[in-house]
């Protein structure tokens, strides 16, 4: 539901106050303060890994496919998860037809395809020895994929959030009776390899008081699936970081937004292609909540990343965000070239917020000697045998001397096939390619740094800003009397 109140205040920027606060943004509202002698307002309600679903209102998410899926998922789940657990972890459940295996092991070694996300129950038979009767007792179950609510006899005893946390719980003495007990844990898998992922070592139960009196749990267990929807975390449920992070400061005289989202919409099939949606909605949508429909929006094209995973399209939501261009105010800081290849979060915040920051002072406050962008596609087409690419460079022609190598060129003669070609700066604004020798058909289609990590992308600016990546197709030859 929608907070009336946020927890959060006013404090003045300091090495001691900075710490917590968003690198970015404080880069971006000193280079403001430096450059307008004005005192600078940061607000930050940024959350890590969050999905664009997260920051829309209801009703604008519920316009499309996408928000209706997002709902039915998220009212799924709430069905699954507040169903009574004591069918599952009772003491008395007659689990016979489950899936056998053993713990530790994860669902595929009971038979569950890797590619199966849900709710799921593991039982694991345990016997409490007459000396352990009456007293407090430590429980390890290692790590478990993804999220966890451990049960013994029917009775919760804890829960644990993330595959990589170690699950270490306490059972009450009075709940410890001398006989045949049964550890019921409900499993939460988003995604990937979901279950009990450590060793038999880890699974293990002994008295507090007495760690040296330790025995092994590990051993056989039965699985069942209880639904097939998982948990949806805080930062992806629809609306939920709108309704609680934005709702609250809807009467305060924003002059702005920066924007640096999009990693978590690029993973799983399809997601990127949704967020040509989803983007435009949410600024769209921000303006409207806010009353203010020429808010400046300011985004922030994600940076550098060399993942290998197959189902992961970073180029595609770089590219969206690019288009984004097309609604009025809105800007883009392009960020490929100073990421870190290895980490999804790099560490170069100062370019980031500066690049920002050109865009602010120049569209929004109206300094002329700032060039804030480096060269952006403005069209691509064939000419005398090649393909020319015009870009937009805001005062600061290519970097280069005429004839110069680029890289980072691609084209397609059909729908989804893409060769490397040469490329060369042909003027202050343009870039030519060369149609490579023997093809038999004509170019479709150029695109720019299209790569999780494209090292080969070095189109810059003579300021030193590079150029944003794109896909776009080939225009007809240009007619001429």
């Amino acid at each position: 539901e929608p907070r009336t109140d946020v927890p959060g205040e006013w404090v003045v920027c300091s090495p001691e106050t900075i710490g917590d606060f968003s690198g970015v943004a404080y880069h971006f509202g000193r280079a403001l303060a430096d450059e307008l002698d004005v005192p600078i307002g940061l607000i930050n309600i940024s959350w890590g890994g969050s999905r664009a679903e997260a920051w829309i209102r209801p009703r604008s998410l519920k316009s499309t496919d996408i928000g209706q899926r997002a709902f039915a998922t998220w009212e799924s789940t709430q069905e699954q998860m507040n169903a009574d657990p004591l069918q599952w972890a009772a003491k008395e459940v007659d689990d016979s037809e489950w899936l056998q295996g053993q713990a530790p092991g994860n669902l595929e070694s009971f038979g569950i395809a890797d590619d199966v996300d849900g709710i799921f129950w593991e039982r694991i038979p345990i016997t409490i020895p007459k000396s352990w009767e009456g007293r407090d007792l430590s429980l390890s179950l290692g790590g478990i994929d993804d999220d966890d609510t451990t049960f013994i006899n029917g009775v919760r005893i804890g829960a644990t959030r993330g595959w990589q946390t170690p699950r270490n719980y306490v059972v009450p003495a009075h709940m410890v009776r001398e006989g045949e007990s049964v550890l019921a844990i409900r499993i939460i898998d988003g995604a990937g390899p979901g279950g009990m992922h450590g060793v038999p070592e880890d699974l293990y139960m002994h008295p507090q008081d007495d760690p040296s009196d330790l025995r092994s749990i590990s051993g056989p267990a039965r699985v069942v699936m209880a639904g097939e929807a998982s948990d949806i975390p805080l930062q992806h449920r629809p609306s939920h970081l709108y309704h609680g992070m934005l709702h609250p400061l809807l009467d305060i005289g924003c002059a702005g937004v920066i924007w640096y989202q999009g990693e978590n919409n690029a993973m799983g099939p399809g997601s990127a292609e949704e967020y040509s949606v989803l983007l435009p909605l949410l600024i769209t949508d921000w303006r409207e909540a806010l009353g203010k429909p020429s808010l400046p929006f300011l985004i922030v094209q994600i940076a550098n990343l060399d993942y290998r995973v197959p189902d992961w399209d970073f180029p595609l939501i770089r590219d969206i965000q690019r288009r984004a261009l097309a609604l009025p105010a809105t800007g883009l800081a392009v960020t490929t070239d100073i990421g870190d290849a290895a980490d999804i979060h790099p560490r170069n915040k100062h370019d980031v917020g500066d690049r920002l920051a050109r865009w602010a002072l120049v569209d929004s406050y109206g300094i002329e000697d700032i060039v804030k962008s480096g060269p952006l596609v403005r069209a691509v087409r064939r000419d005398r045998g090649g393909i020319v690419v015009e870009f937009d460079t805001f005062g600061s022609p290519i970097q280069g001397e005429m004839g110069s190598p680029v890289g980072g060129f691609q084209i397609s003669f059909s729908d989804d096939q893409y060769v490397d070609v040469p490329a060369e700066v042909s003027s202050n604004q343009t870039v030519r390619i060369r149609i490579p020798r023997g093809s038999s058909s004509q170019p479709k289609a150029v695109r720019y740094g299209w790569r999780p990590d494209p090292v080969n992308a070095d189109l810059f600016n003579r300021e030193g800003l590079p150029a944003a990546s794109f896909e776009m197709s080939i225009a007809s030859p240009r007619v001429t009397d």
